[in-house]
């Protein structure tokens, strides 16, 4: 029974290397502000808030979609051809998979059926959605739009203007 206290001794767990980093890492890869991002017009940004149940109802919200979309087009340019698809991102470590079998699809009228409400073949939940963002959401989304001006070459891509 001793081996297994000296098994849990907390003087060896902790001079193991920790695998968490302590500080977050900012990305080396530079951010090309050449990448379009599309203009949100008021009806767009309504079709928006009722599928995610986010609010875009200011300045900052719109320029944190912006920046995302930007970041998401950057991922169209990655070549992933002859790529291995990855399960996990350890890789000394096995992920098991289980089989896939299929089985008889539902078709969408009733799979729609079960929802309390549906807009445009989607499930939409049910209120309270759409709840704004807090006051220290929006102050970390004005640093994260900061940031971003300070990283972007060209710091007049980084819009702020009024969409309404």
């Amino acid at each position: 029974m001793a081996w297994l206290n000296l098994f849990f001794d907390r003087r060896l767990l902790s001079e193991d290397k920790l695998l968490v980093p302590a500080e977050p890492e900012i990305s080396k890869v530079e951010e090309p502000c050449s990448i379009s991002v599309p203009e949100f017009d008021s009806k767009k940004i309504l079709l928006l808030e009722s599928l995610s149940l986010a609010r875009f109802d200011d300045e900052q919200a719109v320029a944190l979609l912006r920046a995302v979309v930007r970041k998401a087009k950057q991922l169209q340019d990655v070549h992933v051809e002859g790529v291995a698809k990855m399960f996990t991102v350890w890789n000394n470590q096995d992920c098991p998979l289980a089989d896939d079998f299929p089985t008889e699809q539902s078709p969408p009228e009733k799979v729609l059926s079960n929802a309390a409400r549906v807009l445009d073949q989607y499930f939409v939940s049910p209120p309270p959605g759409n709840i704004a963002l807090g006051e220290s959401c929006l102050t970390a989304n004005k640093t994260r739009l900061d940031y971003l001006q300070s990283t972007c070459r060209d710091s007049s891509k980084v819009e702020l203007g009024r969409i309404f």
